[in-house]
């Protein structure tokens, strides 16, 4: 059996969870970067991201720099990365880190163009699959099979004492309570260096760290 309790995190922040962002259009040089990391405080990070936006600029999803991470999730699905990375921003955005919201908003927005007229939930599907690798064992420093560590089942021990238990042929299920009951949430940006605008030759980038936690 595979153990969390839902208090801590589904999945951690590390190094090798972060996003990486291009700053694309708007009126942008060095000052305007400079301006922008000079916002400090509680809440920082939306409050740059909403200085870039301001700017006419825009947060362009460019990669994820852990090759290892990358492929973890490309074995997922090839535009996994892409996904969440959009998902993540506009997280931000609109400053609400409730997964299930974010994931009717990339559906209702569909920036990679999928073909929803007949209701295949292309998105909602890809996330639930992260979410459920990322329980059973999926890592993102570690090279990943595609195989679940997990052989019976899942266990959520909740703040008020109860434990719920998923088998494995509950799939359906484990899926439906990790998106119905997760969030993005902010790590320290000064331990995982994120949150700053920073300029790479002739190019601006802004770095985000994938974490998620339980309700």
């Amino acid at each position: 059996m595979s153990y969390a309790d839902i208090t801590p995190t589904l999945l951690n922040a590390s190094s090798a969870t972060t996003f990486t962002f291009e700053v694309c259009g708007g009126q942008f040089d060095d000052n305007v970067a400079d301006s922008i990391n000079s916002i400090n405080g509680k809440g920082c990070v939306i409050k740059r991201i909403k200085a870039i936006l301001q700017t006419g600029a825009e947060l362009k999803f460019s990669s994820v720099p852990n090759p290892i991470f990358d492929n973890n999730l490309r074995m997922i699905d090839s535009n996994l990365p892409e996904i969440i990375g959009w998902m993540l921003a506009d997280c931000y955005v609109q400053k609400n880190m409730n997964i299930k919201e974010a994931a009717k908003r990339i559906s209702k927005d569909n920036p990679l163009n999928y073909n929803l007229s007949q209701g295949h939930d292309h998105y909602g599907y890809k996330i639930k699959s992260l979410m459920v690798a990322t329980a059973l064992g999926m890592l993102p420093s570690k090279t990943w099979s595609g195989r679940y560590e997990a052989t019976g089942g899942y266990l959520v021990v909740k703040n008020d004492g109860d434990i719920i238990c998923f088998h494995l042929y509950d799939r359906n299920l484990l899926e439906d309570y990790l998106l119905n009951n997760t969030k993005f949430e902010t790590p320290s940006k000064s331990r995982y260096n994120m949150g700053e605008v920073y300029r790479n030759e002739d190019k601006y980038y802004f770095n985000l760290v994938l974490q998620i936690r339980f309700l």
